[in-house]
Order: structure tokens, then C-alpha cells, then sequence
């Protein structure tokens, strides 16, 4: 029965719709960590704790950055975006690389709702639950027999 419901509600959203909305929302958190990384939004809003270093807040955006970046690549190959390149990504590596973020993305969102202290960390968790089921509806959307994705 409860299966039922889970796939209902992963295909509520068609996967190209899912895509293309998974892929604005990490344009926009790529656009948001540039933008803490080059101090136009001032990291102490985003990091409460006041023992958090300069140099250790650029480690951890870059880091975040280069994850976004990396799944922004992954979506874009989904999308059919990156056709022009002529090369082909391995179907399993993207399957891994989209489960990976989704549970990423779950993980972040249940840590976030858990300890979340004002509504800024219930906006952030809110994002990452939205972004768990935008990429889990793409995995299970996705023809599990397909190889590899040419771009």
C-alpha cells in the first residue's frame, strides 16, 4: 500500500519538468555560494557560529561550489544539454551520481528540520527535501536498462 503511494508521488512530477527545475534550483545555490564565497552576502548570516574562520568558511564553499557543480553537469546530461560535447558519460555513473545527491540531499534536509532554530534553517531544510524528491523522482523516472548517456 505504501508503495503505491511512493510511486504516485514520484511520478506526480514528469521527469523532464523535474529536471529542468532541479537544474534552476542548483544554478541558483551555485549563484548563492559565489556569492557568500566573494563576500557580497556576508557569510556570518549563514554561519552562526562565531568561531568559524574566514579561511574555513572558503573550504567549505568551495567544497560546496564543486559538489554543485557536479550535479549541475549530471542534470545538464539528463537534460540533453550537453550534447554538443560528443563524449559519453557511462549510464551507471550518472545513475550513482544521482542517488548519491538524493540521498545527500535527504540527509541534509532531516539534519537541517532536526536542529533547525529559526526560519532560515527551515527555508534551507525545505530546499534540500524538495531537491531529495525533484532528484528521486528523476531516479526513479529513469530507464534503468539505459548504458550510458551520450553528450
Amino acid at each position: 500500500m505504501i508503495e503505491q503511494k511512493i510511486k504516485i508521488a514520484l511520478n506526480f512530477v514528469p521527469k523532464k519538468l523535474a529536471l529542468r527545475i532541479s537544474l534552476g534550483v542548483m544554478v541558483l545555490l551555485i549563484l548563492f555560494h559565489l556569492l557568500i564565497q566573494v563576500r557580497i552576502l556576508p557569510f556570518t548570516l549563514f554561519w552562526e557560529d562565531s568561531k568559524v574562520m574566514s579561511n574555513q568558511m572558503i573550504t567549505y564553499e568551495t567544497a560546496l561550489i564543486v559538489a554543485d557543480v557536479i550535479l549541475a553537469i549530471v542534470l545538464s546530461a539528463q537534460c540533453g544539454y550537453l550534447r554538443f560535447l560528443r563524449f559519453e558519460i557511462p549510464g551507471w555513473l550518472i545513475r550513482n551520481l544521482m542517488n548519491v545527491s538524493c540521498m545527500l540531499f535527504a540527509f541534509n534536509a532531516l539534519t537541517d528540520y532536526y536542529t533547525a532554530d529559526s526560519l532560515r534553517d527551515v527555508l534551507f531544510a525545505t530546499i534540500s527535501l524538495c531537491m531529495a524528491f525533484l532528484t528521486g523522482t528523476v531516479l526513479f523516472q529513469t530507464n534503468t536498462s539505459a548504458t550510458s548517456t551520450t553528450l
